[in-house]
């Protein structure tokens, strides 16, 4: 191998994840590349459920990497030659419901949405949570001078 080629080498080794993952990439296993439909459906909540059935492969390995981390720990143990068995070498912040959707951090939400325009699709969040109800409570304390200026 010449310098370039090892040179190369090292920097395909790290994972692009997290707020790395700023572009779409097709995977270079497979030329059967499906179109993504013209809406990619999600709901917010507690987190980003996203539908699976919504989600082309490319899509959704590029918003299960958003969704992980570099796991610090591992990297620390690698570097001090202690062993690295049993820690993960990710974090993984997304999960997979039991119908298959996809759970995200709700913090992804402006990236999910740039990355699901990059594959052609919108992203159509569709707020189903309850906006409460006002609860009417009197206030009955006291408040000493610093708090009421």
């Amino acid at each position: 191998m010449t310098p370039r080629h090892v040179t190369a080498a090292g920097r395909r080794d790290r994972i692009s994840v997290g707020p790395e993952v700023t572009k779409l990439e097709a995977s270079p296993a497979t030329t059967v590349r499906p179109r993504p439909p013209a809406q990619v459906r999600a709901t917010p909540g507690s987190r980003l459920t996203i539908r699976d059935e919504d989600l082309p492969p490319a899509l959704s390995a590029a918003l299960r990497h958003a969704a992980t981390i570099h796991n610090p720990g591992f990297y620390e143990a690698q570097r001090a030659r202690r062993s690295t068995w049993n820690i993960p070498r990710f974090i993984q912040g997304f999960d997979v419901a039991v119908n298959g959707d996809l759970l995200l951090p709700r913090g992804l939400r402006e990236q999910a949405a740039t990355l699901v325009a990059q594959a052609g699709s919108e992203l159509a969040c569709v707020d189903e949570r309850s906006p409460g109800s006002e609860l009417n409570a009197p206030f009955l304390g006291e408040l000493d001078d610093r708090q009421s200026k």
